[in-house]
């Protein structure tokens, strides 16, 4: 049998339990509150906005989209020639995630009259250069010509401070499946270490500086937040799972140092 409704005024609910008044003209429920991504774009565990912040930049917005549209090009450009079946399913999937994201982005440019956002979709410093070494880094197994690596017998190759993975799989000549296999981890390194992390620090910073009041920019920037450290975990252990000797752990890292001292 159905328990009738007991206005909020009451002090006490069906059955004798207790009950606290709520304000005149309302019902106490016992619903849970409004989500927050509603109100104001995050969750528990991202960065929040801050009280005073204001709308994000139409520079900074157009400068995500440009990185999200330019990965969608490099990692889809990847699929075609990369040997490890796994990983061609992850760059495709990938892929096609950071066209979305690009999309999604693209819907929070200015749309006013006088205003173009192709000219706001600029590249931040940086970028240009370590994406197109990601996007060459499978030429000659991901050394773009970088110099560096020396035999050490039992690992593999240990490259220098210029090297790549490329010229850690038997060796600078290297041809066939070592080299393929070698490019393969110089773009997951590239990826899941710098690219992908960079990425979610941006928009984590951009998160913190937004105000309440821009709440769909909010709501689409946790939401690559999000997916971004999402994709950032997976390539790692991808990238974990191609390390399988001492040196080509060495060169993985002088790769991963290489790209990230382009982007700073």
């Amino acid at each position: 049998m159905t328990a009738p409704l007991v206005p909020s005024g009451s002090t006490a609910a069906p059955g004798g339990a207790p009950r606290a008044a709520s304000a005149a003209g309302s019902w106490a429920c016992g619903h849970l509150p409004v989500p927050a991504w509603l109100v104001d774009g995050t969750i528990p565990g991202d960065p929040r906005p801050v009280a005073g912040g204001q709308a994000l930049p139409p520079a900074l917005i157009g400068g995500f989209r440009w990185i999200e549209h330019r990965l969608f090009e490099v990692v889809g450009g990847w699929v075609a020639d990369e040997p490890c079946p796994s990983t061609r399913v992850l760059f495709s999937v990938l892929s096609r995630q950071h066209g979305e994201h690009a999309g999604l982005l693209a819907e929070r440019l200015p749309a006013r009259a006088g205003v173009d956002p192709d000219a706001l979709t600029l590249p931040p410093p940086g970028w240009v250069d370590v994406l197109d070494l990601l996007a060459g880094s499978a030429a000659a197994g991901g050394t773009d010509g970088a110099a560096g690596g020396a035999a050490d017998g039992g690992g593999g190759a240990a490259a220098g401070a210029g090297g790549s993975p490329g010229e850690a799989a038997g060796g600078g000549d290297a041809a066939g499946p070592d080299r393929a296999l070698a490019a393969t981890l110089a773009r997951l390194v590239g990826l899941g270490r710098v690219a992908l992390p960079r990425l979610a620090g941006g928009y984590a910073g951009a998160l913190r500086g937004i105000g309440p009041a821009d709440a769909p920019a909010a709501r689409t920037l946790r939401s690559l937040h999000a997916a971004s450290r999402d994709a950032w975990g997976a390539v790692e252990v991808a990238a974990d799972r191609h390390v399988t000797a001492p040196g080509e752990a060495v060169a993985a890292a002088a790769w991963q140092g290489r790209l990230q001292a382009v982007l700073a």
